[in-house]
């Protein structure tokens, strides 16, 4: 999987976030306790002074030992209205005066039956009237039905607050990170869409260059067909410009990571026809010959017609361009030899200037003078020494060329290909199909060197060479 700053800043982030929140939601339980813990005192406290004042109440004692009347309820609860008001406690309470097995009174605002039958225990709170004071051992039961409400309410704004606040950070967080991945993936379509338009616009040029060149050349003579074929040719490349100048300005397409498309069935016998229109001046300028061979059965097609066009163009530019050998002087690339030393001091340069993780391997590219704007040892062929440390593994991957290696050294190495893993011997030659999934691995105690062959070359003229990091199939 690849990796990088991205996708460790938002790792980082992510556990940072994290622990924020587990903080965040630890203190709100903790608040939660401490409250909890101060309401049991006040309740603790209003039972005890209630049960302090009614065995300091002899006459009253007596009389609920024998039997509890009105009277001592009314002053019973008055007591327990007094001390909840003395220590500021809020709250709708019952209360129960229990003998020894049985229920013998109780006030009538709530029936203590109903909290025993909701499960209630943590709300009652109990206490034993003084012994000097009744000789049956009087129990005193507060019931304080909502216990957790007053809790919440006690926290309100603050807990209301926190809540809110941790649902606000987490959809920004998620609103952040969406856009970040949307913004780099606008940042890749844009970077592919101007190479893309910057090759198109090259073929229009060049054919309005040829074809001016041609009706300069023919204007001592009166051929009025070809100087309005040319003029023909201008123009069409005009209106290719004209619709290329369109798809730059349109750029806000992007912005939605899509690259605009106008779908329809088209007769691809006849873009192919549309297309050698815009090639056929090169083939007449260099006096070549083209023969066309449209039998297909199936020849309707769906897709955007300008994008077909421009990469059949493509195409037939590439196949054209060095259909006949070149003169002296102009061979599409430069007899070089690259030395072993210059070789071995190149690689180091490498690993001496600093190896990004990122990318996919360390490697030297062998080109020429001419083709050195490609990165091609010719212009359909791409070579390089590939490298890798001890010890390190080259992530895996994927591109659309084929790719022919010959082991130069790489003691205990093996390539992991499409989950399936082949041991490297020296001055072997491996081949990786295209689109498969590879890595490379190193578990020697050198550094492994392996020549790479690739029609490369063919993919970069067609801007599709499908680079992308993956992961191995299980």
């Amino acid at each position: 999987m690849k990796l990088n700053r991205t996708n460790i800043f938002i790792a980082i982030s992510s556990i940072a976030l994290l622990i924020v929140l587990i903080i965040q939601v630890n203190w709100i339980f903790q608040t939660a306790k401490i409250k909890e813990e101060i309401f049991n005192e006040k309740a603790n406290m209003v039972l005890s002074k209630t049960a302090e004042a009614l065995s300091s109440d002899t006459v009253t004692c007596k009389n609920m030992e024998t039997c509890i009347g009105k009277n001592e309820i009314h002053k019973t609860d008055s007591l327990f209205t007094n001390y909840m008001k003395f220590y500021n406690f809020h709250i709708d309470y019952s209360f129960e005066v229990k003998k020894p097995g049985s229920v013998t009174a109780k006030n009538e605002s709530d029936s203590p039956d109903s909290h025993r039958e909701t499960g209630l225990k943590n709300n009652v709170y109990k206490k034993r009237l003084e012994e000097e004071a009744t000789k049956n051992g009087l129990e005193l039961n507060l019931f304080l039905p909502e216990k957790k409400q007053f809790i919440l309410e006690e926290m309100g704004t603050m807990f209301i607050t926190s809540v809110i606040l941790i649902v606000v950070v987490l959809v920004m967080f998620w609103r952040t990170i969406l856009s970040l991945m949307k913004e780099k993936k606008i940042s890749e379509h844009t970077t592919d869409f101007l190479n893309n338009m910057t090759h198109e616009f090259k073929t229009p040029l060049t054919n309005i260059a040829l074809a001016g060149k041609m009706i300069i050349k023919d204007s001592t003579t009166k051929q009025g067909d070809k100087i309005k074929h040319y003029s023909e040719i201008i123009l069409e490349e005009n209106e290719k410009l004209r619709l290329q100048v369109e798809q730059v300005l349109s750029m806000t397409a992007l912005e939605r990571g899509e690259i605009p498309l106008r779908k329809a069935e088209l007769d691809f016998h006849q873009l192919i026809n549309d297309s050698l229109k815009y090639i056929s001046i090169q083939i007449e300028n260099k006096k070549g010959n083209l023969k066309l061979n449209l039998n297909a059965d199936k020849f309707v097609v769906m897709g955007d017609k300008t994008h077909l066009t421009n990469a059949l163009c493509n195409l037939m530019q590439l196949a054209f361009e060095n259909l006949r050998a070149p003169s002296p002087g102009a061979s599409p690339t430069d007899l070089v030899h690259y030395r072993a030393a210059e070789i071995d001091q190149q690689i180091d340069l490498l690993y001496n200037v600093g190896r990004d993780t990122t990318i996919a391997g360390s490697a030297l590219i062998f080109s020429a003078e001419r083709q050195e704007a490609t990165r091609n040892i010719l212009p359909t062929l791409t070579a390089a020494m590939n490298s890798l440390p001890a010890g390190l593994v080259q992530p895996p991957h994927r591109h659309n060329s084929v790719a022919v290696s010959l082991v130069i050294q790489g003691a205990n190495c093996f390539s992991i290909i499409d989950g399936r893993r082949k041991n490297w011997s020296p001055w072997a030659t491996t081949i990786t199909p295209p689109v498969s999934v590879h890595s490379h691995h190193n578990d020697g105690n050198e550094q492994a060197r392996f020549l790479i062959i690739q029609d490369g070359g063919i993919f970069y003229h067609a801007r599709a060479m499908g680079f992308s990091f993956a992961e191995q199939p299980e």
